[in-house]
């Protein structure tokens, strides 16, 4: 996996799938933001699996990528790819690690700008509100809640994040990422277990003796 390929899918990261008991008692965006906000708040950990794809501007259709997901919050998420190529990507507050078990590297970094609100939606204590202005679209197949967030600070280099919503439980079965140069990265997750108890020992990853280790600029 080229260092290139695996920096650009940390900058796009985005993952969540959660599920929230009760009904859904508004439909306007900030309704629904707050329903979002309400199963964030409740949630400590969760694991799932993903399916990812990305749309690119310039190249067309990339490979399609799964795998697994482990969240926890606040701070912390580690996404292991098993298909087609393996590779481990933890994010631990701002920090950044990529492993690349193929090239026998691991990659260090700093989350950049443009990455921090996405990861903060997922792990941190933001408020869904504080960093992003809501709006609804229609629903794929004319089921479900699509809510489509933007990001409330300028000069973010992504455009809009859109969550497939469940209409009675805020569950997101899929999720967008659109950056300003055309790229659309697009989730479906699966298989969801919320606080299950994820530990923290899950983000402890030591690659095997001999890796080369490599700081992102």
């Amino acid at each position: 996996m080229h260092r290139s390929r695996a920096t650009g899918a940390l900058l796009l990261l985005l993952a969540g799938v959660w599920q929230h008991g009760g009904r859904c008692a508004e439909t306007s965006p900030e309704g629904v933001a707050r329903g979002l906000q309400a199963w964030l708040d409740g949630t400590r950990d969760l694991k799932c699996r993903f399916e990812q794809s990305l749309d690119s501007g310039a190249l067309g259709a990339g490979v399609p990528e799964s795998g697994s997901m482990l969240l926890l919050r606040p701070g912390r998420a580690r996404w292991d790819y098993a298909e087609p190529e393996r590779k481990i990507a933890i994010l631990d507050g701002d920090s950044t690690r990529v492993y690349l078990p193929a090239d026998r590297q691991m990659i260090r970094g700093t989350l950049p700008a443009e990455g921090q609100a996405l990861h903060a939606l997922l792990t941190r204590r933001s408020r869904v509100e504080e960093m992003f202005v809501p709006s609804l679209l229609p629903a794929v197949g004319g089921r479900g809640i699509r809510l489509r967030l933007v990001p409330r600070g300028k000069g973010e280099s992504f455009e809009a994040v859109v969550l497939d919503l469940d209409p009675s439980s805020f569950a997101i079965r899929a999720a967008e990422v659109a950056d300003g140069s055309g790229n659309v990265v697009r989730y479906r997750f699966y298989d969801m277990q919320r606080n299950r108890g994820v530990g923290e020992e899950s983000f402890h990853f030591q690659p095997p003796p001999g890796t080369e280790i490599l700081e992102a600029p």
